[in-house]
C-alpha cells in the first residue's frame, strides 16, 4: 500500500508539472500573440473592415507620418482610398515576408496585394505607413507665404517651399511680400505635377555700402560683412531700402530703389554720425586727451596706450616718446583740440583730422649760465585719424601725422617757428 501512495504522488507531481508547463506555454503564447506583430496586423486589418480609420491611424509608425499630412488628412486619405476611390469588402492574410505581411485587399469587382511593413519601436509593434507620398516643390520669390491646401509652407533655400503631400488633387496659393502682386494659385494633381514655377521674371539686388551695418529690403534684413549685400529672387518694382547702425551711431537711410528683370548695382556709402554718434566721439576724445596730457606730464606712454589698437600701440608709443620723451623734462603742459572734417569709411571706420597745440614748459640746460632754464614750446601737430566705433570700446585703429610746427617763445615772449 505504501507503494502505490508513493507511486501516486510521484505521477501526481508529474502531472501538475506537465500542467503547469501547458498553462505556462499557453500564456506564453497569448503574451506573445497581444505583444507581437500578428496581433497589431489583426487590429489594422478589422480596423480597415470596419472603416475605424482613426483606429487604424493610431496603430501607425509616428516617424513614417510626421511629413506626410496631419491626422485629419491621412484620415481622410484612408477613406479616399477605401469608400470612395474602391469599395473595400475585406482583407486577407496570405504571406509573410520578414517583417513584412502580405495581405490581400478585396474590393468590389478586383482583388489587389500588398506588403504592410512593420516596425518595432519603444518595445511596441507599429505598422510603417503604407502609401506613397510625392514632395512638391514651388518656387517662389523670396519672402513669398506658400500654402498647399490650406497649409502654409516653409521656404527651403530661401526660394523653393517643399512638402510631403499623398496622391490627390491640391489648390497652391502663392502670396507675395511685394504687394503690387496679386495672390497666384494653381490648381494641381498629385503625383502628375511636383513643381510649380512662378509665370514672373526675378531680381538681385547688390547693394554697396559701409560694412558692419544692417540692410533691409523687402523685409530681408542682412548684414554687411564684406562690403556690399546680395539681395536675390525678387519680383521686379520699387522696394524701400533701409540701412541701419545696430549701434545707433550712423543716421539710418532709406531710399527707394527699382529692380528690373536681371542684375541691380546700388551704392550707400554717405553716412552721417548721428547725435548719439557725435556725442560718443566727443566723449572718447575728451577722455583720450586727458590720458595723453597727462603721458605727457609723467614722460610715459601708459594711460593712453589703451585708446589705441593693439596693431599700432607699438608704433604709436614709439612717436610719443620722440615727442614728449626722449632728451626732454617736461614740466607742465596744456593742450588744445581741433577737429577738421568726419567722414565715415568704407570699412566703418570714423575718419578725421585732428589738430593738436600743445604748449610745453622743458626745463633744460643753460648753455651761458651752465644752469637749468625752464623754456616754453608750442608743438602743433596734425593727425589723420581713424576710429573703429563698432567694438566694445573705441579705439584708434590708425593716426598718421600729416604736419608738425615747433615753436619756441624767445625773451620777448614772442613765438618763433623753428
Amino acid at each position: 500500500m505504501f507503494r502505490s501512495k508513493v507511486k501516486e504522488s510521484i505521477i501526481l507531481g508529474l502531472l501538475t508539472i506537465i500542467l503547469m508547463f501547458l498553462i505556462f506555454g499557453a500564456g506564453q503564447s497569448i503574451y506573445d500573440y497581444y505583444r507581437g506583430p500578428i496581433y497589431i496586423v489583426d487590429r489594422y486589418v478589422e480596423a480597415l473592415e470596419n472603416k475605424n480609420y482613426e483606429m487604424a491611424f493610431s496603430l501607425l509608425e509616428e516617424t513614417s507620418t510626421q511629413k506626410v499630412g496631419s491626422k485629419a488628412d491621412i484620415i481622410e486619405y484612408y477613406k479616399y482610398v477605401y469608400d470612395t476611390e474602391s469599395c473595400l469588402e475585406s482583407i486577407e492574410k496570405v504571406g509573410v515576408n520578414g517583417e513584412s505581411y502580405i495581405l490581400q485587399y478585396n474590393y468590389t469587382g478586383f482583388s489587389q496585394t500588398n506588403q504592410l511593413q512593420l516596425v518595432h519601436e519603444d518595445r511596441h509593434w507599429r505598422i510603417r505607413f503604407p502609401f506613397t507620398s510625392y514632395e512638391v516643390t514651388v518656387k517662389a520669390p523670396y519672402g513669398s507665404t506658400v500654402l498647399i491646401g490650406n497649409e502654409v509652407i516653409q521656404a527651403e533655400n530661401e526660394i523653393f517651399y517643399k512638402k510631403s503631400v499623398l496622391p490627390g488633387d491640391y489648390n497652391v496659393q502663392v502670396i507675395f511680400s511685394n504687394e503690387n502682386y496679386e495672390p497666384y494659385h494653381q490648381s494641381i494633381r498629385v503625383p502628375d505635377v511636383l513643381e510649380i514655377d512662378m509665370p514672373y521674371a526675378l531680381c538681385d539686388a547688390s547693394i554697396r555700402g559701409v560694412k558692419g551695418l544692417e540692410m533691409q529690403l523687402d523685409g530681408r534684413r542682412l548684414i554687411n560683412e564684406k562690403g556690399s549685400v546680395d539681395f536675390t529672387n525678387l519680383l521686379e518694382g520699387t522696394y524701400l531700402l533701409e540701412v541701419e547702425d545696430d549701434y545707433g551711431y550712423l543716421e539710418p537711410v532709406e531710399a527707394l530703389i527699382t529692380l528690373d528683370e536681371g542684375s541691380n548695382l546700388f551704392e550707400v556709402h554717405d553716412m552721417l554720425l548721428s547725435d548719439k554718434g557725435k556725442n560718443k566721439l566727443g566723449i572718447f576724445l575728451s577722455r583720450f586727451y586727458e590720458d595723453y596730457l597727462e603721458d605727457i606730464k609723467l614722460h610715459s606712454y601708459k594711460a593712453s596706450r589703451a585708446y589705441f589698437s593693439e596693431v599700432v600701440q607699438e608704433a604709436q608709443g614709439n612717436l610719443f616718446i620722440e615727442w614728449f620723451v626722449n632728451n626732454k623734462d617736461i614740466q607742465d603742459a596744456d593742450i588744445f583740440l581741433g577737429l577738421e572734417g568726419i567722414e565715415i569709411t568704407s570699412e566703418g571706420y570714423i575718419k578725421t583730422t585732428l589738430e593738436e597745440t600743445i604748449e610745453l614748459t622743458n626745463n633744460e640746460d643753460n648753455e651761458l649760465s651752465e644752469g637749468k632754464e625752464k623754456q616754453v614750446y608750442r608743438v602743433f601737430l596734425r593727425w589723420e585719424t581713424i576710429i573703429n566705433m563698432h567694438s566694445l570700446e573705441w579705439e584708434i585703429v590708425n593716426r598718421t601725422l600729416v604736419e608738425s610746427i615747433v615753436a619756441y617763445k624767445d625773451s620777448l615772449d614772442r613765438w618763433v617757428q623753428y
